[in-house]
């Protein structure tokens, strides 16, 4: 759990590595997972839009994303 870094001594990146390493996620999983994040969020429409858009040039800069990863428009 991040929610509470010093008494849980983790971060999300752990989170992450965990992830990949004990259950053999690959990039565009761990992708798919923080962009979900944002779709589930209750941050208003706009600024969930902004973020997600934000957050898909990130991610489509460092490595592409698979078909399943981002909907289609």
């Amino acid at each position: 759990n991040s929610d509470d870094p010093p008494l849980f001594n983790t971060t999300l990146s752990d989170e992450y590595r965990v992830l990949a390493r004990e259950f053999g996620y690959d990039r565009p999983d761990l992708a798919r997972i923080a962009r979900n994040a944002f779709v589930a969020s209750a941050a208003p429409p706009a600024l969930k839009a902004r973020m997600l858009e934000e957050f898909d040039g990130w991610a489509d800069a460092d490595h592409p994303f698979t078909a399943q990863t981002r909907p289609s428009a």
